[in-house]
């Protein structure tokens, strides 16, 4: 014996697989079809999607003061500046739009530490300093970001570090 229920939106009587369960109904589905429900989940959407963005909007105009405070807080601390190069390592290698992605993703260079945890634990548990005020550099330049190729130095160090350019005036 095949179930059918009939759908209180669009009428039809269709089978109970082709309802969402609700163990609180009567037959143990939802009272209407699962092509109604995503039709009316597609409607709510759109005519909140512009209210939701307001109030993001005016959430975030009035907590930047704080925000930004917080955000200076965590920054001085080891993990959150560790958390701030990881994502910013990652996003150099992976961003499409970053104007820097030709110079790190776009020469074939990758971020290969899975999560933001692993990188941390490789800086404290194995390179064991202290990162803040230093620049995050690859030691063999045509490398991925990874274990083994990875330290932390100061800016003057990480300036001497990188690709020879070609110079439009050495061409003779």
């Amino acid at each position: 014996m095949v179930k059918s229920k009939i759908c209180t939106k669009c009428g039809k009587q269709k089978l109970f697989s082709e309802f969402y369960k609700d163990k609180s109904g009567k037959h143990g589905v939802k009272s209407e079809c699962k092509k109604c429900n995503i039709i009316r989940a597609k409607k709510y959407n759109n005519a909140y999607k512009a209210k939701r963005l307001e109030y993001a909007k005016i959430y975030n105009h009035t907590h930047r003061i704080e925000r930004t405070e917080y955000d200076r807080k965590y920054r001085k601390t080891i993990m959150g500046h560790l958390r701030h190069c990881f994502y910013d390592m990652r996003r150099r290698c992976n961003n499409l739009e970053r104007k820097d992605y030709n110079r790190y993703g776009g020469r074939g260079i990758k971020c290969l530490f899975e999560s933001v945890n692993e990188f941390v634990n490789y800086v404290i548990a194995e390179l064991r300093i202290d990162p803040r005020g230093l620049q995050i550099d690859r030691i063999d330049n045509d490398g991925h970001y990874e274990r083994g190729n990875v330290r932390f130095v100061t800016s003057k160090v990480n300036n001497n570090n990188r690709r020879k350019r070609k110079c439009l005036n050495d061409r003779a």
